[in-house]
């Protein structure tokens, strides 16, 4: 108790924390890799990532195994001219983002895999580099060994703590894994949702167990019916603090993503399973700071400080509510009708 050491701190609000080893799952074909573009662009930049604010500018490594670089290249355009940059956010990128093609014959990482040889040259290249985020995608192309073996899983996060005492940029960082999910069964009805149940849908992650146990963050991406709607969900679980769900939607055009545009049902997934924080976010007045809002009481009680910070913090990363910088008060930007 008595030592001076740092709190955990988030690379991506309500996502991903410094410092931590990542999963991040889904059914093939659902959207993890444009998802992943999107995201390292705008850590390389430091732009909000779909309404969530991003700590700082990182200089990101995407290790791409299986997609190849015309396509990597196609979907990078479209979502980078989708985000207008401007000219300074442009130069962070071509400084801050590296590809790296394992693909490639000619690559030094090409058929590249984590294991105490090719450690010693990834570490050798992210320490060049500076690389604080690395993004690998995917993950079964390079563990060593079989993923279904808990002994091998355990070798491979030995070699990833090893990586990282190699590498102390990418302690400042993280690494992102993208990860297949299991092929779902006959009855595709009977899944479990990643919204309401995100344990139980990243327990259907290939491979052992331990994959996940050993991950401080798993997250997953997925389609689901919302009333006659499909949109696009992230959630999971996070060990340093709270997930905070995204309901977002892909553009055929930009192939990005974005907040769905029915704020209704962003607010309802957003606030699912959540009803104290629900109630109270619909008692709070259109304008509002801290202390005023935790005299508001609900059911006759004062609500708790954690439960106040998780409900301002639930709105503001889903821009229900937005807060002046200089003043600290809040202004509603939205309200819900009645269910």
């Amino acid at each position: 108790m008595s030592l001076d050491v740092a709190p955990p701190r988030y690379a991506v609000e309500g996502l991903i924390s410094e410092g931590q080893n990542a999963i991040f799952a889904g059914y093939f074909g659902v959207g993890k890799t444009m998802f992943a573009g999107q995201l390292s662009i705008c850590l390389a930049t430091g732009r909000p990532f779909v309404g969530r604010a991003v700590r700082q500018r990182y200089k990101v490594v995407f290790m791409d195994f299986e997609t190849g670089p015309g396509a990597i290249q196609q979907r990078l355009t479209k979502q980078v001219a989708a985000l207008q940059l401007t000219e300074e956010e442009r130069a962070l990128l071509d400084e801050n983002w590296i590809y790296v093609n394992t693909l490639d014959e000619k690559s030094e990482f090409y058929s590249w895999q984590m294991d105490k040889e090719g450690l010693v040259r990834l570490a050798k290249f992210l320490n060049e580099v500076g690389a604080e985020v690395l993004v690998a995608d995917n993950l079964g192309w390079f563990v060593k060994g079989e993923l279904d073996d808990p002994k091998h899983v355990k070798d491979f996060y030995a070699n990833l703590r090893d990586l990282k005492t190699e590498c102390p940029s990418l302690q400042d960082g993280f690494i992102l894994m993208l990860h297949h999910l299991v092929k779902p069964g006959v009855d595709k009805a009977n899944r479990c949702s990643l919204l309401t149940a995100p344990r139980e849908y990243l327990s259907q992650a290939r491979g052992s167990q331990r994959l996940l146990d050993f991950a401080e963050c798993r997250l997953a991406l997925a389609e689901e019916l919302c009333g006659d709607q499909i949109v696009h969900i992230v959630n999971g679980v996070n060990r340093t603090g709270a997930v905070d769900a995204l309901t977002i939607q892909l553009s055929s055009e930009t192939l990005s993503f974005d907040l769905h545009e029915d704020t209704q049902l962003r607010y309802n997934q957003a606030f699912a399973g959540k009803a104290r924080q629900k109630q109270f976010f619909e008692s709070l007045p259109d304008d509002f700071n801290w202390t005023e809002a935790k005299a508001i009481p609900i059911g006759g009680k004062a609500v708790s400080k954690d439960t106040l910070a998780e409900t301002l913090r639930t709105a503001r990363v889903n821009q229900f509510v937005v807060q002046d910088p200089w003043t600290k008060r809040y202004k509603r930007v939205f309200r819900p009708t009645a269910d």
